[in-house]
């Protein structure tokens, strides 16, 4: 590397992190990130980028072309956008203040992608083809990609492959700079709980003419963990997950409703669809035998992600020219992680990837933790 390369790749890595901590400091929800989606449109024009499309999928997605300057294929780069409800404790000075926070990365993805950007617009006369970025709203909500895909981002022009990663610390054995791949399948089905049980309200001194719906959902949940601990295949990893109870109205109510959600999530999508099946029928068989009643719903269902072979061998050795032959390994720890990517999936061949960069810290505070951190040293390499 020349020393106009290594200054312009410095200046690259100062651009990504602070484009990082930009999103870092104001994160929002679900489909509609208003906010975040004024900051990568902007820094596209900025860079000559003019071919945008916005405010799709019902909510702020973006696409963005770069014409290659020779004829070839499209080949699409995701990005998600949104971050979770999650207050930020982690001190940071570019730490979020709104009651929200980026807790899984995603300020990462989309400043490496528009890295990438950068990087694609500049060598354009060396791309066969087409390149669409899409940055996606409604991943944490597991509809983002559903709404995008039906929105059309995948045609016009048409996407021929599409690639994703994720960085952070969710893998053990992937350190800070490293590339960690997954040899045929990323993730784990994963099915979303929405439950909601009722009962009869009443005075707390007239019990007995009451149902407690708070009693039934707690009973419910606990029966609900007797399906992993004893009718889950020894080898064949699982979890069920509740991660919201809410009920009630004040001290001396009996609550008349009680709404639970969580996640379901398996390897095998028969396996999953038995997990759904059990999970609605402990629910309602429980809510029935206190006298009362329960509606189940399961609002979305991910599959994993399928990694093309081709586009694996190729990304391999692509990678190993940034970070280093030893720095490429395949993902080997078991974590039961989902993502909506697999939807652009379907029908075309997809590559995802692991971008290591767990802190150099400890503890190392995990995903969706309210201290939750990244090392942004590498994100120059993940662009």
């Amino acid at each position: 590397m020349t020393h106009a390369q290594s200054r312009s790749a410095q200046m690259l890595d100062t651009e990504i992190i602070s484009l990082r901590r930009t999103f870092h400091a104001c994160p929002e929800l679900g489909m509609e990130n208003p906010v975040t989606a004024d900051i990568i449109i902007r820094y596209l024009r900025g860079i000559g980028v003019t071919d945008i499309k916005s405010g799709l999928g019902e909510g702020t997605g973006i696409t963005a072309i770069i014409q290659g300057e020779q004829a070839g294929k499209c080949l699409a780069l995701r990005a998600d956008t949104d971050g979770l409800p999650v207050i930020e404790k982690t001190g940071l000075p570019f730490a979020s203040v709104n009651g929200k926070a980026h807790a899984c990365g995603h300020d990462a993805h989309m400043a490496m992608l528009l890295g990438a950007a950068r990087l694609l617009v500049e060598k354009r006369h060396q791309i066969c083809g087409t390149v669409k970025l899409i940055f996606q709203p409604g991943e944490e909500i597991g509809i983002g990609a559903k709404k995008l895909v039906a929105a059309g981002v995948l045609e016009d022009p048409h996407v021929d492959a599409i690639a994703g990663q994720h960085t952070g610390s969710l893998f053990d054995g992937i350190s800070s700079g490293e590339i960690g791949y997954f040899p045929d399948r990323f993730g784990f089905c994963v099915t979303r709980i929405d439950a909601v049980f009722h009962g009869r309200g009443g005075h707390t001194s007239r019990q007995h003419e009451a149902v407690d719906a708070i009693l039934i959902a707690c009973h419910a949940v606990t029966q609900l963990q007797a399906v992993m601990s004893r009718e889950r295949k020894c080898d064949s990893p699982a979890v069920i997950s509740i991660g919201t109870i809410n009920g009630g109205v004040k001290n001396n109510i009996i609550a008349d409703s009680c709404a639970v959600s969580g996640t379901i999530r398996s390897k095998d999508p028969a396996e999953q669809r038995f997990y759904e099946e059990r999970t609605e029928k402990i629910f309602c068989s429980t809510a029935n035998s206190f006298r009362g009643s329960c509606f189940v719903s399961f609002p979305f269902r991910l599959d994993s992600t399928p990694i093309d072979p081709h586009m694996l061998a190729i990304f391999k050795s692509s990678a190993a020219k940034v970070v280093g032959g030893a720095r490429i390994k395949p993902v080997t720890a078991a974590n039961a992680v989902g993502d909506d990517f697999s939807e652009y999936c379907l029908d075309r061949p997809g590559l995802y990837w692991f971008h290591g960069s767990a802190p150099d810290a400890d503890p190392i505070y995990p995903h969706h933790h309210p201290q939750f951190d990244i090392d942004e040293k590498p994100l120059g390499d993940g662009a």
